[in-house]
């Protein structure tokens, strides 16, 4: 019988394959550079002690077997689709034994009344910020189902990675010693030093996520 560990793997090996089918017979180069994405993601993600297989270290890993691996701006800007399917089976790894999301409707169903001050109020950024990216997604979604002939399936699987990522983010803030008051989410006296503040994959797919946004509300706003 399948692990858990090995389901996930299977699924992202599944969704990988179907990645590398879609790229024409006549780009062999990029074919060639996702398999070897696809071997350095895989043996990270498979790790007995998962590594999350961001840009950077899926790029630093390649070019050790190869300098011809592509770079960190290659990844973001070619297979940054591609990364997204083994960082979300990296963090389902990781919270294979965390209980099963809820939706975003059941957020506000959180009993906050018995949480110290800290977690509850992460708790209630983390209800706005994930209720506005996901009216923020659906009004994009409308923008290009109406105007540009892309998928919005597709960018609404991309923009639930984001969240799904962003979510992590938030409910760990508070592990890694951050406080959060009624003004501002700042480094406190139990931040170790040398915490990273965020990781740079998904700052940058967040960056990303707005720029989109901003260009596709300005295209819509001009038809």
């Amino acid at each position: 019988m399948i692990s858990r560990k090995g389901s996930i793997i299977s699924l992202a090996n599944a969704r990988s394959l179907t990645l590398l089918d879609a790229i024409p017979e006549n780009r062999p180069r990029a074919k060639a550079n996702l398999q070897a994405l696809w071997a350095i993601c895989q043996a990270l993600v498979q790790r007995a002690t998962p590594i999350s297989p961001t840009a950077k270290v899926v790029s630093e890993e390649g070019r050790i077997r190869s300098p011809e691996f592509p770079s960190v701006q290659t990844i973001y800007n070619e297979y940054r689709e591609f990364i997204a399917i083994w960082r979300r089976a990296f963090h389902d790894i990781r919270n294979i034994d965390a209980p099963d999301p809820i939706a975003v409707e059941e957020l506000d169903a959180i009993d906050l009344t018995h949480m110290d001050h800290g977690p509850a109020a992460i708790i209630d950024v983390l209800r706005r910020v994930v209720k506005e990216l996901r009216k923020q997604n659906d009004g994009l979604r409308e923008i290009i189902s109406s105007s540009v002939p892309v998928p919005a399936d597709h960018l609404d699987r991309k923009a639930d990675e984001l969240i799904d990522s962003l979510g992590d983010w938030l409910v760990n803030v508070n592990k890694r010693g951050f406080e959060i008051d009624t003004i501002s989410l700042k480094v406190s006296r139990r931040t170790p030093i040398g915490t990273a503040i965020m990781d740079a994959d998904l700052f940058n797919e967040l960056c990303t996520f707005v720029d989109d946004y901003r260009r596709r509300r300005k295209a819509g706003s001009a038809l």
